[in-house]
């Protein structure tokens, strides 16, 4: 029943976004982690950073995963690719749950190291409460890409999150230092 009421109020929360969807940031994200020892897996991200655009940009990365108890960091290489073009990327994902139910959860990418310059970095980083562990979690989020040359965003929000089973829902609401509010919603599938 009670996740009933919940899935409820997340249709409720997510379709309010609809009349947004055309400045609405929705950003479709699998992930898996395949162990091979103990503590120790290869990890893979594949991300669409906008399904509301019709542009054809995605990322693919996979690397090694180490879990040590409450922490777990995520060291890989990918591509960043755009209109069929590729660009290389490193990419570090670092989460902490070691005061649970707070959880931090940190990504670092950094879009064609090798072009000198023009590279472009992104630093996410996330806090979320676990009000209802695994299920539903208010959070504060930033969300910054730098060294473009041109377009640098800084960004901070508040954030709602529901999960069901593998796949979780986020919506935020982030001020934008440069260019005003923007709302996002990012579904994560974590594949096993």
């Amino acid at each position: 029943m009670f996740k009933r009421i919940l899935w409820l109020i997340s249709l409720i929360f997510f379709s309010s976004f609809g009349h947004l969807l055309a400045d609405t940031g929705i950003k479709l994200l699998l992930h898996s982690v395949r162990q091979v020892g103990h503590g120790v897996g290869v990890a893979g991200w594949f991300i669409r950073p906008n399904v509301a655009d019709n542009s054809n940009k995605w990322l693919i990365t996979i690397g090694p995963a180490k879990k040590i108890g409450h922490w777990s960091l995520e060291v890989m290489i990918g591509s960043f690719v755009q209109n069929k073009k590729a660009t290389p990327l490193f990419d570090v994902r670092f989460e902490c749950d070691q005061f649970a139910p707070i959880r931090f959860w940190s990504n670092l990418e950094w879009v064609n190291p090798a072009r000198g310059g023009e590279d472009e970095a992104l630093v996410y980083i996330e806090g979320k409460y676990w009000v209802v562990p695994k299920v539903f979690a208010l959070g504060v989020e930033s969300e910054n890409l730098f060294f473009d040359g041109k377009d640098d965003i800084a960004s901070f929000g508040g954030q709602i999150t529901f999960v069901f089973g593998i796949m979780s829902f986020t919506g935020a609401h982030q001020i934008h230092l440069f260019d005003g509010p923007k709302e996002r919603i990012r579904v994560v599938l974590n594949l096993p």
